[in-house]
C-alpha cells in the first residue's frame, strides 16, 4: 500500500482539532466549522496537498524579561499531514518509551489506545513530576536542577529522523517528515514547530538517548520536557553527572541552561520542587478552620465557594500584590488567577499585560472569567484597545498581545465604536500574524454596522484565501443579495472558498 493510502487523515484531523482547542499558538475563528460541514471533501482536499509543505510565517512569543521565542504557524493542512505521518509510526514510538513513562519521563505519556482523537493519557504529569522528585531528594544529599537552552529550536532534523529510523519507522513516512520540517525551518536544519502535540512527542523520541545514557550510567534522573533532575550521594558525583549530561546533549547538538543549572543539597532541592505547595496547602487549612468554627448545618455549598474565594483573594494580595516585582512568582500566579472569579485582581493585571507580556493569555482567560460572571469589561476593554490597538508610544506592544487581545474581544462579543474604530485600523495596517486578521475580520463581520461591511467587502480582493474564507463566514449580518454576491464571487476560486461559502448558507 502507498503511503498516502496508508496514512490516517480522519484520526489525524480529530488530533488537530485537539492541538486547536488546547495547545496551539494560534487559530482561526471558523476552520474547524468550515472542514466539519464539509468534511468529506475537506479531507480530500488535505491529501490533495500532500507532500506540499507550506512555508509558516514564524511569531515571535513573549518570554520572561522581554525575549521572544519563535513559533511557526503551520497551516491546518499541514498540521493534519503532520499528524498523519507521526500516526503512522506512533506504535513504534510508543513502544520505545514506554520504559521511561512515569518512571524517568513524566511529559508526553501517550495512550495505550492510539485509535482514539487523543494522543496522551490523561494525568498530572507535573505534579507527578514533582512527586517523584521529592521522593527521590529524600533519599539523596545532592541534587543536580537543570535544563536545556532553545530546546524546541535547536532538535537537529537529521538526528531526529536518524532516532526514528532505529525505532521502525517506515522508510517512506520518514522521508516524507524529513521534507515537511526541513520545509518549516528553510535553510537550517534543525529546529521543530512548537505549540503542536506531534512536536512535543518527537521532542520526547529526540532526548530518549539521554535518558537512556544516565540510566545506563547508573545515574538517577527525573525529566519534564526539557525541565531535568539528577540525584546524587555527593557533590562530586553532582559535578560528574553535570559534565556527562553536557557531554550527552553537545552530541545532539543541545546545551544546558547554565543560568538555570545549579546543584543543591537535599534541603534547598525539595524546597524548589515544593514550589507554591505549601503555600497552596495553607489556603486549604485556612477554609478547614473556618469550616470547624460554623456548625455543620449552616455549611452550604455556596458557604464554601465563599470562603474558597476569599482567602484565594487574601492569598493574591499577600503573595502578588504586596510583592516587588522581581520577587514575581509566575507558578503561583497562574494558579491564583485561574481560579478568582471577582475583579480584585483586575487593576494589577492590567497592568501587568505591559510589564509582563508572557502573562497576557492567562490575563484574558481571567478577563473572560469576569465577562462570563456578568461583570461589566467595557471600560477594561476600551482602555486596552487604545493601549495596544492605537499604539500607545509609551509601552512595548507585542503583536502576539494584539492577536490575543482581538481574539478576547471576538469570543467576548465586547463592542463600542472605539474598539470597532481600532480594529479597523489594524485591519488597515501591516499584520505580521495572520490570524490577528483573521479574528479582526470576523470581530467586524459579526459587531459591525453597514459601513463596516462596505469596508470589508473593499478589502476582501487584498485578502489571502483564509482570509477570505473567514470573511465570507463572518458577514452574516450583511445584507442576503450582497451576501449571495460574496458568495459568487468566491465561487470557483479554490476549495476553501466553496468549503466557506456551504458552511456559511448553512448557519
Amino acid at each position: 500500500m502507498t503511503l498516502e493510502g496508508r496514512l490516517d487523515f480522519e484520526l489525524a484531523w480529530e488530533r488537530v482539532k485537539e492541538d486547536l482547542r488546547k495547545v496551539c499558538f494560534c487559530d482561526n475563528p471558523y476552520i474547524v466549522n468550515i472542514a466539519e460541514a464539509n468534511r468529506t471533501k475537506w479531507l480530500d482536499y488535505i491529501k490533495s496537498t500532500f507532500k506540499n509543505p507550506t512555508i509558516p510565517p514564524v511569531v515571535d512569543i513573549p518570554k520572561k524579561n522581554w525575549h521572544i521565542r519563535p513559533a511557526s504557524m503551520l497551516t491546518v493542512q499541514d498540521q493534519v499531514i503532520y499528524s498523519a505521518l507521526l500516526l503512522d509510526g506512533i506504535e513504534e514510538i510508543k513502544n520505545a518509551l514506554e520504559w521511561s513513562s512515569n518512571k524517568k519521563r513524566f511529559s508526553y505519556v501517550l495512550k495505550r489506545n492510539q485509535k482514539t482523537k487523543y494522543w496522551l493519557e490523561y494525568g498530572w504529569y507535573w505534579k507527578n513530576f514533582n512527586t517523584k522528585s521529592i521522593e527521590l531528594a529524600h533519599e539523596y544529599d545532592y541534587v543536580l536542577i537543570t535544563d536545556i537552552a532553545g530546546y524546541f529550536e535547536n532538535i537537529n532534523i537529521k538526528r531526529l529522523i536518524s532516532d526514528l529510523d532505529s525505532l521502525g519507522f517506515e522508510k517512506d513516512a520518514k522521508t516524507v517528515l524529513n521534507d515537511y520540517l526541513n520545509a518549516w525551518a528553510p535553510g537550517k536544519q534543525k529546529g521543530i514547530p512548537q505549540g503542536y502535540t506531534t512536536s512535543s512527542i518527537l521532542a520526547e523520541v529526540y532526548l530518549d538517548s539521554i535518558d537512556k545514557n544516565l540510566e545506563r550510567e547508573g545515574i538517577e534522573h527525573t525529566r519534564y520536557v526539557d525541565d531535568m533532575r539528577i540525584f546524587c550521594e555527593s557533590h562530586s558525583e553532582c559535578v560528574n553527572a553535570l559534565h556527562l549530561l553536557t557531554r550527552s546533549l553537545r552530541e545532539k547538538e543541545l546545551n544546558i541552561q547554565t543560568a538555570k543549572s545549579d546543584i543543591h543539597n537535599k534541603d534547598e532541592a525539595i524546597n524548589i520542587i515544593e514550589g507554591i505547595t505549601p503555600i497552596i496547602d495553607g489556603i486549604d487549612q485556612k477554609i478547614k478552620n473556618k469550616l470547624k468554627s460554623i456548625p455543620e448545618y449552616q455549611i452550604t455549598n455556596e458557604l464554601i465557594r465563599k470562603e474558597e474565594g476569599l482567602n484565594l483573594e487574601r492569598t493574591f494580595k499577600e503573595y502578588i500584590i504586596d510583592q516587588k516585582s522581581q520577587d514575581f512568582n509566575k507558578t503561583l500566579f497562574h494558579y491564583l488567577i485561574n481560579k478568582i472569579k471577582t475583579p480584585m485582581a483586575a487593576y494589577y493585571c492590567l497592568n501587568l499585560l505591559f510589564e509582563r507580556p508572557e502573562e497576557t493569555k492567562y490575563i484574558f482567560d481571567y478577563f473572560s472569567r469576569l465577562h462570563y460572571e456578568n461583570f461589566n469589561m467595557v471600560n477594561v476593554a476600551e482602555q486596552l484597545a487604545k493601549e495596544i490597538l492605537l499604539e500607545n508610544e509609551t509601552q512595548a506592544i507585542s503583536e502576539y498581545q494584539k492577536y490575543l487581545f482581538i481574539k478576547w474581544l471576538y469570543t467576548t462579543k465586547i463592542k463600542t465604536d472605539t474598539i470597532i474604530s481600532a480594529v479597523r485600523k489594524v485591519i488597515n495596517g501591516p499584520i505580521s500574524i495572520p490570524a490577528t486578521l483573521d479574528y479582526s475580520i470576523a470581530y467586524l463581520g459579526e459587531n459591525g454596522d453597514v459601513s463596516e461591511f462596505d469596508f470589508l467587502s473593499s478589502k476582501y480582493s487584498t485578502f489571502s484565501d483564509v482570509c477570505k474564507a473567514t470573511a465570507i463566514c463572518g458577514l452574516q449580518q450583511m445584507e442576503r443579495s450582497r451576501r449571495n454576491t460574496l458568495y459568487g464571487r468566491a465561487r470557483g476560486n479554490g476549495d476553501l472558498l466553496e468549503f466557506a461559502v456551504n458552511y456559511a448558507k448553512s448557519i
